[in-house]
């Protein structure tokens, strides 16, 4: 299940192969025709990356070094919609751009990968979080002018996304909130189900290490997995 917008960025990956005479659209296609839908732009922008100037130096690229040889992306695109049509969801063209940088074996997607961290593109896909947000306390409690309590009490809430791994959340919440493996499991499970979980409370500035950390480590392995700062009131 494809939103219209995911169709629409297949079927002009169709029109780009014919009018280069390319034998079949392929991965690279599908990444230039991505590039012109507004959802895709505006994800790339949030994520850090210079649209026009992706396009201005991959549209040649992609035109005249892509391997004539008619590829089967059919395959390919069944694997994202079973990815992620999770819940019942439709592909949208963020959960694409994705996938397609994800294909690290192309030279075009390299070039993207250069300029654009694919962990950033996935923050924005999965939590609207564009790059330069990094505070872990929520924006609606930073507006409110909100400040630390003395002796005041911080959740910290852990949200469910569809990339990081069970195997990765459950090492963070053991290795940062000092759970146990079961306890950890029994988080996740409840993160998936809910889409949020507390998995502990504590001063401000303990939620905010334990955030910092446990954010940083999901990071270096390249995975968005978002967590928060709340008041515990």
């Amino acid at each position: 299940m494809r939103t219209p917008e995911v169709d629409a960025i297949l079927v002009r990956a169709e029109a780009l192969a014919s009018g280069w005479n390319h034998a079949g659209p392929a991965v690279e296609h599908v990444l230039i025709a991505t590039l012109e839908e507004p959802q895709a732009r505006k994800i790339l922008r949030d994520a850090g990356g210079d649209v026009d100037a992706l396009q201005r130096d991959l549209v040649p690229l992609v035109r005249y070094l892509v391997v004539n040889v008619r590829p089967n992306l059919a395959p390919w695109i069944e694997t994202i919609e079973a990815k992620t049509n999770r819940g019942g969801s439709a592909t949208t063209p963020g959960m694409l751009l994705a996938e397609i940088l994800a294909a690290t074996h192309s030279a075009a997607v390299m070039v993207v990968l250069q300029r654009v961290r694919r962990v950033d593109v996935l923050n924005v896909v999965a939590h609207g979080i564009v790059k330069a947000e990094t505070s872990p306390l929520p924006r609606a409690w930073l507006v409110r002018g909100g400040s630390e309590k003395p002796g005041g009490r911080y959740r910290v809430v852990m949200h469910d996304d569809m990339y990081t791994t069970y195997g990765v959340v459950t090492e963070i919440v053991v290795a940062r909130f000092d759970k146990s493996k079961a306890e950890a499991a029994e988080l996740a499970a409840r993160a998936h189900a809910d889409g949020r979980v507390v998995v502990g409370t504590y001063p401000l500035k303990v939620a905010s290490k334990k955030v910092a950390q446990a954010t940083a480590f999901a990071r270096a392995l390249g995975y968005p997995l978002r967590l928060s700062v709340e008041p515990d009131d």
